[in-house]
């Protein structure tokens, strides 16, 4: 599923459109979907129409005063009863029924959900440290899986431990690991080096084949 994030006329597509994957064209570089809600066949061709966002749907269960965080924009309702939430806005579910949920924002607004749109939301708990650069807490907890600890360098650790303002605490599985990579530096790369690890004869579309393999 890939949600377009600016309009592209020229194939029919505007922003906010979301596009359900049904193929990939790697003879002709093309991703091959249909427009959700119109059933409109469309051919998007990556190195043209690049400003979009790739989503896998995965299962959510939410119950009342879940923390919650809109992970796309979400337009719902047309006219007077239009409403538009913005991507990263926090919110708490404050009732469930079977077609949707309530929810009130950080802003005190508060919307009624489809089911649909709820697809375009997640637990907001916990987020990544690149997502969370920049921002304040009182306190942090950074949980560091096996995989996590083995990449959690020395920016990341600054990062990550810069967030809270009197207490952070550190959870990992791999404490031996964590300690190994803490005091690493990440390798910086350049657009050059990017360059020099792709085959420029392969399209977009066949270069994510194979990362996928």
């Amino acid at each position: 599923m890939d949600i377009l994030n600016q309009n592209y006329k020229e194939v029919g597509l505007n922003r906010g459109d979301v596009v359900i994957v049904k193929a990939f064209d790697i003879e002709r570089n093309r991703i091959v979907g249909v427009v959700e809600g119109r059933g409109v066949p469309v051919s998007i061709n990556p190195d043209k129409q690049r400003k979009f966002s790739p989503y896998v749907l995965d299962k959510r269960e939410f119950a009342v005063g879940d923390k919650i965080e809109t992970r796309a924009i979400i337009r719902q309702g047309k006219g007077k009863d239009a409403v538009l939430i913005k991507n990263g806005k926090r919110g708490v579910v404050t009732g469930l029924t079977d077609q949707g949920a309530s929810v009130k924002w950080s802003d005190g607004r508060e919307t009624q959900l489809s089911n649909a749109s709820l697809r375009f939301t997640d637990l907001g708990y916990a987020h990544t440290t690149v997502k969370d650069q920049g921002a304040t807490y009182h306190r942090m907890i950074i949980a560091a899986s096996d995989k996590g600890a083995a990449v959690f360098n020395r920016h990341s650790v600054y990062v990550a431990s810069t967030r809270a303002k009197f207490n952070t605490e550190i959870v990992t599985s791999n404490f031996e690991g964590m300690l190994k990579s803490a005091g690493k530096d990440s390798a910086k790369t350049t657009a050059h080096d990017l360059r020099a690890s792709v085959n420029p004869s392969d399209s977009l579309v066949k270069q994510l084949e194979l990362s996928k393999a």
